[in-house]
C-alpha cells in the first residue's frame, strides 16, 4: 500500500491538472478551479477512510470534512444564496461527513469496497450532481476530477504491490489486485456502493 503522503501528492496532481486546464481554457471561474483542486485532493485520500485506527484516519477526517465544507460553500456561492443558507448547508455537509465516517468504520475493512472502481464512480457521480448548477461541461469535469483522484489512489496502491528482488526481478506482493477491483469482501457494503452509485448517476443524467 502506498503511503499517505504519496496519495496526497497524487490527489494534488490530479486537482492541479484539472484546475489548470479549466482556468487556462477560460471555462471555469477562480472559485471553481479552487473547488476542482480540492476535489482532486479529496479523491486522492478518501479511499483510506476504511482504515479504522491511528493517525491517518484522524488526519483523513480533518482533511476530508474541511474539503467537503469548502466545496459545498464554493458551490453555493455560485448560486448567489444568502450567508445563512450557505452556512447552514456547510454545517449539514460537516454532519454528513461525521455520519459517513461512522458508517465506513462499521461496514468496511481496509482494502475493501472503498478500494474499488465502483467506489471511484460513487465519489464522482454525486460530485457531478452537486455541481450541476455549473453546467453540463463543468459538472462533468468536477465529477471526473474526483473520480480520477480515487483512481490514482487505487493505481498507486497496485503499483506499490509490485516489488523488486535482487534489484531487477519484479514480483507481486500478496496485496496485488486488492485495489483495482469491482467488489469488496462484504456483500452488504458492495451492494450499498452499487446502489448509491446507480442512484446518483441516474439523478445526474436526468438533471443534465
Amino acid at each position: 500500500m502506498a503511503g499517505f503522503k504519496t496519495h496526497l501528492t497524487g490527489g494534488i496532481m490530479v486537482g492541479l491538472t484539472s484546475a489548470t486546464f479549466t482556468l487556462a481554457t477560460g471555462i471555469a471561474s477562480l472559485w471553481q478551479t479552487v473547488c476542482l483542486l480540492s476535489l482532486g485532493v479529496l479523491g486522492g485520500i478518501i479511499p483510506d477512510l476504511d482504515s479504522d485506527t491511528g493517525r491517518p484516519i484522524k488526519l483523513l477526517f480533518i482533511l476530508t470534512s474541511s474539503l467537503v465544507v469548502i466545496i459545498t460553500a464554493i458551490s453555493l456561492i455560485s448560486r448567489n444564496l444568502s450567508f445563512a443558507a450557505i452556512f447552514g448547508a456547510s454545517a449539514v455537509a460537516y454532519v454528513a461527513c461525521l455520519i459517513f465516517f461512522s458508517v465506513c468504520k462499521r461496514l468496511t475493512v481496509h482494502r475493501g469496497i472503498m478500494h474499488s472502481i465502483p467506489f471511484a464512480l460513487l465519489i464522482g457521480a454525486p460530485v457531478a450532481l452537486a455541481t450541476s448548477a455549473w453546467g453540463a461541461k463543468m459538472s462533468f469535469i468536477a465529477g471526473l476530477t474526483a473520480f480520477s483522484g480515487v483512481m490514482i489512489h487505487l493505481l498507486l496502491d497496485e503499483l506499490n504491490s509490485i516489488g523488486i528482488r535482487v534489484g531487477v526481478v519484479p514480483y507481486l506482493k500478496s496485496s496485488f489486485g486488492t485495489a483495482l477491483k469491482f467488489r469488496g469482501k462484504s456483500m452488504v457494503a458492495t451492494f450499498l456502493v452499487y446502489a448509491l452509485m446507480s442512484i446518483f448517476t441516474v439523478s445526474y443524467l436526468l438533471i443534465i
